[in-house]
């Protein structure tokens, strides 16, 4: 082997490693049965990480290095970047997902061990610091917002929050596993719940929203093109759970949603009959031909 293939190959060793460092942080599943042997190298390898970038800083190519890295992390569909610093704190970052409420406490002590067998005890002080102090942000969160739930709008910002994790997922790599989310969202027996939430994610103002709002988008035209009685739960669901003032705010934003729920209305209207109705005279939906008979025309107006 060459030198030049020596180090080329040194560097992908280089690169996997950070790619196994952060999806081992962005994933939550290995924390709750990770063994002894999986806490060590784990630990191992975020201790690595630190050296590494430590190294690199000595040699002054550090933003060489992590442009270059970044680059090969695009190829793979990651566009998240993360810090300097971040990786600095290779190994405090990993020991804070352990304090999670749902780990086993055998596991959180496996870590703390793990973590001041390689550290001194003033960096785990530090660690356990940044943790009180963010969950006492946490805690003076939540409590603002119950002691105003009659001032904020909850599902809105419930909303916020579920696109910018799903943004942060299409970030990682992960916009397969969002789209098989959404998807599964626009199930026929979902959509009551869902659709609102799906509508009022589409109104939601952030920067570089469109891989997220494109999927939610792409799947409501598909079932708004659809014209078999299979769409009729996700008219129905429309009409009548999802508010009207987000409705109209999404048909300003996007024109072609704006067409696409015109064309249903039209359509629609043509199968309704002005008939008698509870004492007085409604447009109503011939139940022979109509795939949404008891939609009346107040709903949809």
């Amino acid at each position: 082997m060459t030198t030049y293939e020596s180090i080329s190959t040194d560097i992908t060793n280089l690169f996997a490693s950070f790619d196994k460092y952060v999806n081992m942080y962005e994933t939550n599943t290995w924390l709750n049965s990770v063994s002894i042997e999986e806490l060590k190298n784990g630990f191992k390898l975020g201790k690595l990480i630190e050296d590494s970038v430590r190294n690199l800083q000595l040699k002054q190519c550090t933003n060489t290095f992590f442009s270059v890295l970044n680059a090969w992390w695009k190829q793979k569909s990651r566009t998240k970047v993360y810090s300097v610093d971040f990786f600095l704190k290779a190994c405090d970052n990993l020991l804070t997902k352990f304090f999670q409420k749902n780990i086993p406490i055998q596991t959180l002590d496996n870590a703390i061990r793990m973590y001041t067998s390689l550290f001194p005890r003033e960096r785990f002080e530090k660690v356990i610091s940044r943790l009180i102090l963010m969950s006492a942000s946490h805690t003076q969160i939540i409590d603002y917002t119950i002691a105003n739930k009659d001032n904020i709008d909850i599902q809105f910002l419930q909303c916020r929050l579920l696109l910018t994790n799903w943004l942060q997922e299409c970030e990682c790599g992960r916009i397969e596993n969002v789209k098989g989310v959404i998807s599964n969202m626009f199930l026929s027996y979902k959509l009551q719940s869902t659709l609102p939430l799906l509508v009022t994610i589409l109104t939601v103002n952030i920067e570089n929203e469109a891989p997220v709002t494109n999927i939610i988008l792409e799947n409501l035209y598909m079932k708004m093109e659809d014209r078999s009685v299979l769409s009729k739960q996700f008219w129905l669901s429309l009409f009548r759970y999802v508010d009207r003032q987000r409705l109209s705010k999404v048909c300003l934003r996007y024109n072609e949603f704006l067409i696409k729920l015109f064309d249903f209305i039209i359509y629609i209207g043509c199968m309704m009959n002005y008939i008698p109705h509870n004492s007085e005279m409604k447009w109503m939906g011939d139940p022979e031909t109509s795939i949404c008979p008891n939609l009346i025309f107040r709903k949809i107006y």
